[in-house]
């Protein structure tokens, strides 16, 4: 979500921006599709879905946007 110009998510019952963290997962990177965090020098992307969130981790050349994608 576009909120004054920067992107956002919802998550934890707080808007939250990139750069700013969440239970110890640093957001990196808001997309329409989800969100790109790290922790512990592990990267992850948070996906959109009907019923919330899913969590998995994602293979640097898996992530969207990665080359080949």
């Amino acid at each position: 979500m576009q909120r004054a110009g920067k992107s956002s998510a919802y998550i934890g019952g707080q808007w939250k921006g990139e750069g700013e963290t969440v239970a110890g997962f640093r957001i990196e990177a808001i997309e329409s599709d989800g969100v790109k965090v790290t922790a512990r020098d592990e990267e992850f992307f948070l996906p959109v879905s009907r019923h919330g969130l899913g969590k998995e981790r994602l293979q640097p050349e898996k992530m969207p946007g990665a080359k080949g994608q």
